[in-house]
């Protein structure tokens, strides 16, 4: 029996097999670069999903607040009868007392001494935010008993705009 010599040639890659093998590559690691950026973006925008709906929050629990502030005990009427509707900046100032300004577009500091998203900051180390808030008021009493508060936050984020509102009516119970 005769052996045939057969020599394959199988001693390394060709130039289109490593041409074809450089490209699949690429594009699977494009793929898996815009995956990754993709996720770093959608946790950014969540934080500052979280953080706004913490600020559109606190807007409705300091009217809340103001509200029990202001109102008389014997009289509960008084704070309804006061409010005028409109659109207005809130915050919490030295001592827990509420403070309200008309509306303006103001950006809300954020204060590293006291933890606080405000307007007024006294603090060198403030740093402005992307976060913009306005409370608006309806008065309905005293035909309805209520006040209705939207709390709204806006943001802006690589270009793109965000909002975020929260709502509450404050009836007028006591």
């Amino acid at each position: 029996m005769e052996k045939k010599n057969c020599k394959k040639n199988s001693k390394g890659f060709t130039i289109m097999g490593v041409i074809v093998a450089i490209f699949i590559s690429s594009v699977s690691m494009a793929a898996i670069l815009g995956l990754v950026s993709s996720s770093f973006n959608g946790a950014s925008v969540g934080k500052m999903r979280l953080i706004a709906s913490g600020l559109a929050q606190e807007g409705i629990e300091i009217i809340r607040d103001y509200r029990r502030a202001s109102a008389d005990e014997n009289n509960w009427d008084t704070w309804y009868g006061s409010v005028s509707s409109g659109d207005y900046l809130v915050e919490i100032t030295v001592g827990n007392d509420v403070a309200t300004y008309g509306y303006s577009e103001i950006p809300l500091k954020w204060d590293p001494v006291t933890g606080l998203y405000q307007y007024q900051c006294a603090e060198p180390e403030c740093e402005p935010t992307p976060f913009y808030r306005k409370i608006t008021l309806t008065n309905y009493y005293p035909v309805e008993e209520y006040v209705n508060v939207v709390s709204e936050v806006r943001w802006q984020f690589k270009g793109q705009d965000y909002v975020l509102t929260a709502r509450d009516n404050l009836w007028n119970w006591k």
